[in-house]
Formats: C-alpha cells, sequence, structure tokens
C-alpha cells in the first residue's frame, strides 16, 4: 500500500479483511496503488483517496466528483462479481475492472471509498450543520447521490472480497450468522410533563386529540394529572419501560437505556436528576431484567471532555448508590449532537469504550455506509481510536417527526423494516433508537413490534459469494 497512506489504509484493511487471512502482511511502497499478490497472482486496486499529507485548507478538493461513475453488470459480468445492489456508486476512480498478466487491475478505489465513509472525511471539510451544529443527511454526499438507504462500505467489503475469492478460490469472506438487533431507548423523558401545571397539561392534550388523535391518550394523562400523587407512576405515559422490556425478553432481545446525567442546557437535557428515588428503582428494574445501562450525554458535551467525565463519574456514583454497580462505557450523544473533528476524542478521553450516536437526526439510513461495530478514526491525531461505534440505523424521531422526514406510520413500518434486512444482509447489527416517551400511541407500539419480529435473510456472506 502506498507509504504516505499507511495508517489510514491499516484501518481499512483491519475492517475489510480483519483476522480472515492467516498470514496477511502489510508492506509499503511508493506507488498509488495498492496491490494484493499471493501465489503469483496480483489483485490491483486504485489508491487515489485520502492524500492526508496535503495542508487541511486542500482536503476539500478531494470530495468525489458529482454525479458518481457506477459500476455496471456488464463491465463486470465476466469477471463473475455479482452486484450486492440494483446499482453501486464509484465514489473515486472509475468503473473497469480488466485482467492483467497475473490477474485484475481495478481502477475504482474501494479502499479509499471505505475511509472516506468510516472517517465521515466530508464533515470535516464541510460547514453545514442545522440548528443544534449537527451534520444533517440531507446535506451528505450519500442522500445526493441516493445510496444512504445502502452500507455502501459494507457492500465495497463484499465486493473486495468477491475479486478476492476470484483469484485465490481458497480464500472466502469468514461466513457468520445475522447478527442481533441493537435496541435502544434514550431516557429523555421518563415521566410525562405535563403533570407540572394546568398550562401544561391543556397543551399536551390538545396534542393528543389533534395530533396524535387519541382520545384514550388523552384520557390517561387526564387521570395521571388527578392522581399520580397517590397512584404514582401507574398511569403515566411516558413511563412504557415495563411494556419496552416485556417486548425485548419476548424477542430474546436485551436493551440499551441511556440516562442524562448532567445539565449542560438546562431543560433541553430533561426534567430529571439522574439521583431522583424513581430513576434508581428504574435503574436497579433494568439491571435486574438484564437489560444494559449507558450514558445520554448531555446537549453541550459533544465537544467537552470535562463535562462527559463529570457526568460519567455522576451516573456511575447513582448506580452505586442504588445497588447497581457498573463501569459506564457507552455513551449516545443527546440530540445525536457530534463534531466529525472532535466528538470521538473527547469520548475516548473521557473513558468510553463504545459510542452508538452514529446516525443523522433528520432521516434513517448508513451514516458510516456500514451497520457493523467498528473502531474510530480520529482526526485529532490522524490514527484509529480505542473507541468502538455502533452506528445508528433508525430513529423513530427521523422517520415521524415533522421537523424530519415526517412519513406516514406505514412508511416508517415498511422503511424500517427494509433498513433491517439490508444491515442484516452484509452481517451488520441492525440497530434501532426508540424513546420511551414516543410509545404512546397503537401505531407507534406496532411499528416498534414489528421491528423486532420481523424474519431476517440469509447474510450475503452465506449466499451470494
Amino acid at each position: 500500500m502506498p507509504q504516505r497512506k499507511e495508517e489510514a489504509l491499516k484501518w481499512v484493511c483491519d475492517f475489510v479483511f480483519g483476522q480472515a487471512i492467516p498470514g496477511l502482511q502489510l508492506s509499503l511502497h511508493d506507488q498509488d496503488h495498492i496491490e494484493i499478490s499471493a501465489a503469483g497472482k496480483t489483485l490491483i486496486f486504485a489508491s487515489l483517496f485520502p492524500q492526508l499529507d496535503l495542508p487541511r485548507e486542500e482536503w476539500s478538493q478531494q470530495s468525489p466528483a458529482e454525479p458518481l461513475q457506477e459500476f455496471s453488470a456488464e463491465a463486470v459480468e465476466s469477471f463473475t462479481l455479482p452486484l450486492p445492489i440494483e446499482r453501486m456508486p464509484i465514489l473515486f476512480g472509475g468503473p473497469e475492472v480488466a485482467p492483467t498478466a497475473t490477474g485484475l487491475k481495478v481502477d475504482a478505489d474501494l479502499f479509499g471509498g471505505i475511509f472516506f465513509l468510516l472517517s465521515r472525511f466530508e464533515e470535516i471539510v464541510s460547514a453545514e450543520r442545522d440548528t443544534h451544529d449537527r451534520f444533517p443527511g440531507s446535506a451528505s454526499l450519500a442522500y445526493r447521490e441516493k445510496f444512504l438507504s445502502h452500507p455502501l462500505a459494507d457492500i465495497y467489503r463484499h465486493a473486495i472480497w468477491a475479486l478476492v475469492s476470484l483469484l485465490w478460490p481458497g480464500l472466502k469472506m469468514p461466513k457468520y450468522p445475522a447478527q442481533p438487533i441493537h435496541v435502544s431507548c434514550d431516557v429523555d423523558e421518563p415521566f410525562d410533563r405535563s403533570v407540572r401545571s394546568p398550562a401544561a397539561l391543556l397543551r399536551t392534550l390538545a396534542g393528543d386529540l389533534l395530533k396524535r388523535r387519541s382520545p384514550a391518550l388523552a384520557a390517561k394523562r387526564l387521570v395521571n394529572f388527578a392522581f399520580s400523587s397517590v397512584f404514582g407512576l401507574r398511569f403515566d405515559p411516558c413511563y412504557t419501560f415495563d411494556w419496552y422490556m416485556n417486548i425485548c425478553e419476548a424477542h430474546g432481545v436485551r436493551a440499551t437505556f441511556y440516562f442524562i446525567a448532567g445539565k449542560s442546557a438546562g431543560l433541553i437535557d430533561g426534567t430529571y436528576e439522574i439521583e431522583d428515588p424513581r430513576i434508581a428503582n428504574l435503574l436497579r428494574a433494568i439491571a435486574r431484567r438484564g437489560h444494559r445501562i449507558g450514558m445520554h450525554g448531555s446537549y453541550n458535551t459533544y465537544k467537552d471532555i470535562d463535562r462527559l467525565k463529570r457526568e460519567r463519574l455522576r451516573l456511575v456514583v447513582a448506580l452505586e448508590a442504588a445497588g447497581v454497580p457498573l463501569d459506564v462505557l457507552e455513551n449516545r450523544q443527546h440530540y445525536l449532537r457530534w463534531d466529525a473533528a472532535l466528538t470521538p476524542d473527547c469520548l475516548s478521553a473521557a473513558g468510553f469504550k463504545m459510542d452508538t450516536s452514529g446516525g443523522f437526526a433528520d432521516m434513517a439510513g448508513f451514516r458510516y455506509g456500514t451497520g457493523r461495530p467498528f473502531r474510530m478514526w480520529s482526526w485529532q491525531r490522524l490514527e484509529p481510536l480505542d473507541l468502538t461505534q455502533k452506528p445508528l440505523i433508525v430513529m423513530e424521531g427521523s422517520l415521524l417527526s415533522p421537523l424530519y422526514q415526517q412519513l406516514s406510520f406505514e412508511e416508517a413500518l415498511a422503511t424500517v423494516l427494509s433498513l433491517k434486512q439490508k444491515t442484516t444482509q452484509y452481517g451488520g447489527e441492525f440497530s434501532l433508537l426508540w424513546h420511551n416517551s414516543e410509545l404512546l400511541i397503537y401505531q407507534q407500539k406496532s411499528i416498534f413490534q414489528a421491528a423486532l419480529a420481523s424474519q431476517l435473510r440469509t447474510p450475503v456472506s452465506q449466499s451470494r459469494y
């Protein structure tokens, strides 16, 4: 591989090959291609991206040229490379796959394309941000070129393995069973806020009747307002945790619940304190039933190591006080606030080992081009971090909120099942975020249950290659 891209390409090679090829050795040269060779055969890929040795002000010039070229079935038919999807866009290079005296030469830079997707390079060079300082999915290349709903990094990985297997039939991508679904809940509103005042109640009832069109929900909220001091959380419409865990357990799923442990931005960070006795009871119930607990980094932590450390410690102390001794190693950012240049390094420095914030708030899909967990890239150090990203594929708010995609319930269900199928087809772990406070009406609960219950198809690695 090219010496000046050593760290970036070694990271990508780990994603592509892992430990699957015994005796795999990496060597460096000064050429602009990647060469895989063994037993007198060679497989050559163009290596056009990234060029991180250039001044940073020139990095934006490396962005893929639009419109993207595509592989066609005709171009690769003679090499028996099946196309995993109906179209396979090329981020860097061209579509030709040509024979050489000793093997094949691929004009597409598939390794560079994987780096572009996993590292979120476009978020580094683009100034596009929404009102919450987030890079929106609507600004992404994947959205513009219509591949956000396809795990392109995983597809490139399978294409590389298909060519490797063509030259060396004894080498096959490892077979693996479909990964389990990862269900998670951001605990933003564990208790119904409308009990705070009659005015808050009236506003919420109006939403129940006019927006959610649920007189039953409005009636339940009235009962909760009138009798919460007597019956506690029994009629609280937001306190759906027992139902949530029952459904997960019925499908053999352990959910992860992320709790806010700081108020870096006031009420936007929720109305509860992590030391609340009701929260302590909830923490015990979650742990007792075998589900997981993580931190929901508050609104202003995404660039602040010290805040992340303080909130992590506060959550650990609250867990100990609740009788649940646990070292909190997993995080998801509130509002999915994220700075690709800073947040991964901040989380790693704060002691976290895994993050699950990796989705766009405004639309569902594959922000990183993969549904597989992977080590994150540090744009501060230009090397991999000891921090794993478990990409978020679907958040219910992305699909249903009038601020974002605003799909019908039928369209939302179809989207969830389609993305789940594509994730598991390529060996990923379908990550679904559903807030406890968004299980208020039958349609929401129905989609959630269907996402857990739907049957999975056979992974591509077992059925196609």
